[in-house]
This record gives C-alpha cells, structure tokens and sequence, in this order.
C-alpha cells in the first residue's frame, strides 16, 4: 500500500469518526430561546434581586453574540441575561432541559430565581467554562406549565466569550444527549488528541537521543517539539474536560497567555522548522536568529498584556508577526518544486498539510462569508490530521530505513561468508601447487606494480603523494588512479576490494580497467561523478560474473583552477572511510560526507543492493589539503587492541599543513609505523595526499 494510499485511508477514517460523532438524536420538540435572550451589566456585587428590578436590558442579536465582552460598559462589571419563555403545549408535563451549544465563559442560573447549576469559576479566581456544551435540567416543582418562566444567567465574560445561537428547551434526555454529542466534537475530542500528543512527544525524544548518533537529521526532535506546543496551544479547547486546571492558581489571563497564544506562536515556529527539515534545506544561523526573534516579539508583547480587551489587538499583531515564518519558508517550497530531486519531498508536505489548510478554507467561509458561530472550528482538526500524516509518515520513513539497513546487514554477511569460503577454497588448492602459487602472486604482483601510476605528481595547482602498502606479497586488494591530461589533473580514485591476496588482486585489475573507462566517458560527456559512479557499479556487477565480492570507494572530480587559484572538487563516495579535508583559511578539518547520511549508503558489486553515491562538492585554494585513505590504515591496531583511528591522522595534518605533500605523507607513516611496530597487519593501507599549490608556481615535468 503506497503513503498516499495510506493517508486517504487514515482520513476517511477520521471523518467516519466525526460524523458518527455528530449524528443527530431522535427529534423531539423543542423550543428556541436564543431571540428571546436580553442582556444588561451591573458591577460584580450586583444581586439577583437588584438584578431582576433593572429596566435596562437590551434585546441580543447574532452579531453581539460572539464576543460578550463587548456588551460590557466597564471591563470589570459582569453581564446578565434573562430570558422570558412560556412553554408550547408539546412540551408542558415533560421532564424538560437546556441546551445550550456552547456559553464560553462563568455563569450562574437560575430558573424562577431558583438555581439550577453553574460552570467555570468567577473572580478573583476567574477560569472559563471553556469550548463544552450545556445541559441543565428544570425540577417540574419550579418550572411554571402554564405561566411565563423567567432564566437569569450571570456571566463573567473573560476572554473569547461567546453564546451560542443553538439555545433552546426540550426534553430532558434529549438535551443531555445533545450536550454530549456536542462536547465531545467541541472539547473531549481535543483532550483525547492531546493525550495522544504527549506519548508522541515522549517517544519521539526517545528516538532522538537514541538514535541521534546515528541519525543526523532534526526531523524526530523537532516532529517532538511540534507535538509539545501543539499540546499547549490545544488544552484551552480541551480545558472543560480538565478542571484540575482550576485549582493551580494562576488568573485566566496568564493561562490563555502561556497555552492557546504562545503555544500557538510556538508551534508555527516548529512548523516551519519542520517544513525546512523535510525540504532537507540548510538552516543558516542568520536566518534561524531572524525567525528567532519574529518568535519572541509576539511573545513578549503578549506576556505583558494586563487586560482581556487587549488579547484580540494583540492576537492581530502575532498573526502577521508568525506569518513572516512563512515568508522565509514558502520560497524553499517555491524552489524545491523545482528541483527534480526534491519534488517527492514537496508532495509528502503538500500531502501532509492539506488537511489544515483545506479546513482553514472551510472555516474562513463558514465564519467570515457566512457568518456561522455554532459550527467547531475545523481548522482544529484540519491541524490534528496533519500531525497525524506527519507520524505516519516519520514511521514509514524509519522503518523503511531499517528494512533498508536489515537487509543490507544479512546480505554484507552472507557476501562475507560466501567469500571466506571461496578464499579457504583457492588457498586448499592452492596450498597443493605452491610453485604455482609464488609465480602466480609474482605475476599478480607485476601487473599491479606496472598498471599503477606513479605515486608522486606534480600537475598544475595540486602536488600528490601517495603510499601504497600490500598486506603480503606485493599483491594488493587497494587501488589508486589519478587521470590528467598534460599538465591538469582531471581525477583521481582510491577503491579498496573485499578480501586479500590474489582473488582480491585479480579483481582490482577488472575494476581499474572500469574505472577509466567510465571515466573518461564520464569526461566527455560531462556527467556528474555521482553518474560515473553508478555506471561503474552497474558494469563491474556485470563483469565479474559470479565472483562473489565487492569494493568500497571515492572518485574524485576535479576543476580547472581559475584566474583567483580557486578549485572546484567534486566527489561520490561508495561505503568507503570519509576523507579528510585541510582548509588552510580557517586552518580547520572536516570529513567530506554528504550532508544527509541517510541518503548516502551502497558499495559497488552487489547485485540487488541498492544504492545511492550522492555528489559531495568543495571549493579548494592554494595550502587546502585532502587526504583519503583505505581502512586499513585508521582500522589498525597497537599492541594494546586500539586503533589508530582519524583523530590522530587529523592531528598529524594540522601539525604539518604548511609542509609538502610528500612531507605531509612522510610523517603519517612515521606516526603509523611506530603505531603499529609491536601488532600485526590485518588489512592492505593505501594513504593519498593532494595538498593545493599555487598554479602560477607549476613548471611543467620534462
């Protein structure tokens, strides 16, 4: 089943789930009360009695209901409302309730001057009933037949305070269902989600600081991130659910302030994030410090915010603060569509956030065109689904590559077994022939030494020195080359075959005679040195027929040095120990690897294998060192079991940059043989030293 397949499914799902969700109960009469609703303020020790002699109140309209705070003549004051009603004759003698779609605030009621129920919690220890629906039930002892009844409901408005136009009497059983339904897609769903959050949020920073030697990329911890502010921005919807919440003592100001507004901030922030790290797009400092501060401006602003009347002055100023995330973020995009290699990256995001996006158009039609209040906000969910997408996508990814690294694991072993059992084999037979042997070591040994160039040049801007070193015999499972032409040096690989001896020395005289060849179509037809060598592979699986080994390696690429001495290299490495690279700018060094590891991975020869040689591409001037090497030589040991490894070898190069790179050569070896002086050879070592000159400075071989 294919990810787009997956998602659609996922989605269905989730929507079967909303509707079964939002299916309406068996009808019953009812009767609305929402245009019968008449407002008025009064100051917070206004009573019920002094209420109920006030003359002042005005009728509500759709409009004032959606942000009660705006009905208050003093911020402080709090707002009364009374509904007068006379109940129809389908509804006298019956257990009757109220519904009421949603009442985002305090309030108290009382029915007849009776109380009938209350929710949320009023100053000083203010906290609003949140996103949940209301359902009371009216006591036949108080409720009048046959006269008028009167509701009063006291509310402390606080902020995004609203009624709901869904307002209105009718069965008991019904309402209480209707209640349920309605707090369940408005409220308890977001708690549910939340909850699920934070085992995302746990278990994918368990990934990260479990995996983060290995995995180099952000996308688990930021994935992390995103889920942790999204729990935050989410909770004041999920808030009636929890009234735990209540009881720790801050104002709801400040909890609005820290959850539903800085959480919000936050979370576009690790969106972006987020989009740049599935991009696999380079974050600068600069721009990681500009996006930084768009984040703390709206921040701080709303931290300070003293007044519930401010928020929504604020909220206006932070969306256009958190749009400009987008504005560094949306050009990536732009530019990652076209580049043919990123394309697929762009329609997992695409795909991944159509939910939220199709859902914020909804509800800019529903709220903005059409003016509906009574509806959820579905952006919500939208958000919800595609944090769902991504998890199913991060899940897909890791176990693909696990698969990946399983299956290469088995198939490098049963190559390592089935080879050892050829080497036993040839050295059994070839035990019984030793003159045979010795000649045929001898005569490996001279076509090795003659189709090997020489291990010192000179060409324009580049002074090379090489050492190659055989395990046994003169007979070498290494391979270097170098091509140039006339005085330009054009490339240069090291290849290091599986195995020792003859075999591994046979195949490295089938494998220099692919190398050149692909490389010098390679040249002709400008292709890229990732090109080159993926065409190597392809051939020397060919080739070799059923030999069953295979070769690790890095093919060099490399430019004409321009008018200001600058160099351009360009290199594909194939499984094969990174090279180390000398910047005599900033006298610093750097292994040359892709930037992304999981997407550099293969040898050459393995049939079924799949590979990918990605071109890692620098910049070189005059007194800039590269030096690659065969694992032979940072994989020896000493006397004490420890291996000689590339800390040593990078010190070696620091202390001696400004040295020749046969001086430069001499030292490695001098380091490595005292090294090694009381331990065995296990391994052939090849070492390669191309330290920059200055072009101008070339005096051309005669």
């Amino acid at each position: 089943m294919n990810f787009s397949r997956k998602i659609f499914l996922t989605l269905l799902l989730i929507a079967s789930l909303f509707l079964a969700s939002s299916c309406k109960n068996k009808k019953s009469e009812r009767l609305d009360l929402f245009n019968s609703i008449f407002f008025t303020d009064a100051a917070p020790e206004a009573t019920l009695d002094e209420i109920k002699e006030r003359k002042d109140f005005t009728k509500m309209t759709a409009a004032s209901s959606n942000n009660l705070q705006k009905l208050l003549k003093d911020e402080k004051n709090y707002l009364w409302l009374k509904i007068p009603f006379t109940l129809s004759d389908g509804l006298k003698n019956k257990d009757l309730g109220l519904y009421i779609g949603y009442l985002r605030s305090a309030n108290e009621i009382w029915l007849n001057d009776f109380p009938i129920g209350k929710s949320g919690a009023f100053p000083p220890k203010e906290f609003s009933s949140g996103f949940k629906a209301h359902y009371y039930s009216f006591p036949n002892e108080i409720l009048n037949q046959n006269e008028e009844n009167i509701l009063y409901i006291k509310v402390w408005p606080g902020f995004l305070s609203g009624i709901s136009q869904k307002f209105y009497i009718t069965e008991s059983e019904t309402a209480y269902l209707n209640s349920e339904n309605t707090s369940f897609t408005n409220s308890k769903i977001n708690m549910i989600f939340t909850g699920a959050m934070w085992l995302v949020f746990i278990f994918y920073m368990i990934m990260h600081f479990t995996l983060r030697n290995i995995n180099h990329t952000k996308e688990f911890i930021i994935f992390a991130m995103l889920n942790c502010f999204t729990i935050a921005y989410l909770t004041p919807f999920a808030a009636a659910e929890m009234p735990w919440l209540q009881n720790y003592g801050f104002s709801y100001l400040t909890f609005i302030k820290l959850t539903l507004l800085c959480g919000a901030y936050i979370t576009v922030f690790f969106a972006n994030s987020f989009i740049l790290e599935l991009l696999g797009e380079h974050e600068s400092k600069m721009l990681l410090q500009i996006r930084i501060v768009l984040l703390l401006i709206p921040i701080l602003i709303t931290l300070f915010v003293r007044k519930y009347s401010s928020l929504n002055v604020i909220i206006t100023i932070s969306v256009f603060l958190c749009a400009g995330q987008f504005g560094f973020t949306i050009p990536r995009i732009i530019s990652a569509v076209l580049q043919k290699d990123k394309q697929p990256r762009v329609i997992k995001l695409l795909i991944g956030f159509a939910p939220v996006i199709l859902c914020l158009i909804v509800d800019f039609f529903i709220r903005i065109i059409f003016k509906n209040t009574t509806l959820p906000f579905f952006t919500l969910y939208g958000w919800q689904v595609t944090i769902i997408v991504f998890l199913c996508y991060l899940a897909i990814q890791f176990n693909t590559t696990y698969s990946r690294n399983i299956m290469l694991k088995d198939k490098l072993e049963e190559f390592n077994n089935n080879l050892e059992e050829i080497v036993n084999l040839r050295t059994k037979e070839l035990s019984d022939a030793n003159f045979v042997l010795t000649r045929g070591l001898e005569a490996v040994a001279n076509v090795q030494q003659n189709f090997l160039p020489s291990k010192t040049k000179f060409l324009k801007g580049w002074d090379i020195s090489i050492s190659y070193n055989p395990l046994s015999d003169n007979v070498s499972g290494d391979l270097y080359d170098y091509y140039f032409s006339k005085d330009k040096l054009e490339g240069l690989g090291i290849f290091d075959v599986s195995g020792h001896g003859i075999p591994a020395g046979l195949m490295t005289i089938l494998a220099k005679g692919i190398i050149n060849q692909h490389f010098s179509q390679g040249l002709e037809k400008n292709s890229s040195v990732e090109e080159i060598m993926a065409n190597i592979n392809e051939s020397y699986i060919k080739e070799k027929v059923n030999v069953e080994n295979y070769i690790t390696g890095i093919l060099f690429k490399f430019g004409k040095v321009d008018s200001k001495q600058k160099c351009t290299v360009e290199l594909s490495n194939a499984g094969h120990p990174y090279p180390l690279f000398y910047t005599s700018e900033n006298k610093d060094i750097v292994e040359l690897k892709y930037k992304n590891l999981n997407e550099q991975y293969g040898m050459i020869g393995i049939e079924g294998l799949e590979t990918s040689f990605p071109c890692v591409k620098i910049s070189t001037m005059p007194n800039d060192i590269i030096v690659c090497f065969t694992d032979g030589l940072i994989e020896a040991t000493n006397k004490n079991g420890e291996q000689f490894g590339t800390f040593r070898l990078t010190n070696i190069i620091q202390e001696n940059a400004s040295k020749s790179a046969d001086e430069i050569l001499s030292k490695i070896l001098s380091v490595y043989e005292n090294f090694t002086r009381a331990s065995k050879r296990e391994d052939d070592t090849t070492i390669i030293v191309l330290k920059r000159t200055d072009s101008s400075d070339f005096v051309e071989e005669i």
